[in-house]
């Protein structure tokens, strides 16, 4: 679809982001682990029916509001829980040694300890993993909804949870109370993906300081201290007699 194929429209701070992930692994810096999962979201996204049935705008607005999360279950689905290593689109195992953010490699650890060990445990098949995407896609309570698309959106969410419980009551028979443990990995999603949306706005305001032009600090000649510290008001000192 046309929002779908917006990536850098929708996230522009994603190269940057990116590239300090691919930094932070000492690899080349092209290697764009975000870019390569958000593509791969995307082109999920325009094979949802239900998705693509919505407007452009809308589109635009829930892929922006749910990728963070979607980004989180992604990375989940491919962690080896029993393993030290940290496995990524690329194809390549991490030790934590080589992950020189630490931040970030607390975000990787609790989405593998919150998410990938419970994935892991009730050994989550393919079809319940669309569900919850999907889930996390068509989210109501996405910010700039109109009423209308509110409602369309609750019963497109209605839908995919009865679709997810026939799937479970006939390939998961034997497993009780296999869908609300499922669901609530979805708040733990939903948390881990704010505290990763904190740390890319983060590393996005480090990318503006270093970016920023440095104003020398000359001694201001009136005392206001330094030419930076001066108020701009006070530049008229430069046309006054002593």
């Amino acid at each position: 679809s046309e929002a779908c194929s917006n990536v850098e429209g929708l996230l522009p701070h994603l190269p940057v982001v990116s590239r300090h992930i691919g930094k932070m692994f000492g690899v080349h810096e092209e290697i764009e682990e975000l870019g390569n999962i958000l593509n791969c979201v995307f082109r999920w996204a325009a094979t949802v029916i239900s998705f693509e049935s919505l407007s452009p705008k809308c589109q635009e607005k829930l892929l922006q509001s749910s990728w963070y999360e979607m980004y989180v279950l992604k990375i989940a689905i491919m962690q080896i829980v029993q393993d030290s290593t940290f496995v990524f689109s690329n194809g390549c195992a991490y030790t934590m040694e080589q992950i020189e953010d630490k931040r970030y490699l607390q975000l990787l650890c609790d989405i593998k300890h919150h998410v990938s060990s419970w994935l892991n445990y009730m050994n989550v098949d393919r079809a319940e993993n669309g569900h919850l995407m999907t889930l996390l896609l068509l989210n109501p309570d996405t910010k700039g909804l109109d009423t209308e698309t509110v409602k369309t959106l609750l019963d497109m969410q209605n839908k995919s949870l009865e679709s997810l419980q026939y799937h479970i009551q006939k390939e998961h028979s034997l497993a009780p109370g296999r869908m609300p443990q499922l669901l609530m990995r979805l708040g733990s999603i939903k948390t881990l993906s704010v505290e990763f949306r904190q740390w890319a706005a983060e590393q996005q305001a480090l990318v503006y300081a270093e970016q920023k032009p440095q104003v020398p600090s000359i001694p201001h000649p009136k005392g206001a201290g330094t030419w930076k510290d001066a108020p701009v008001a006070d530049a008229t000192w430069f046309n006054q007699d002593s």
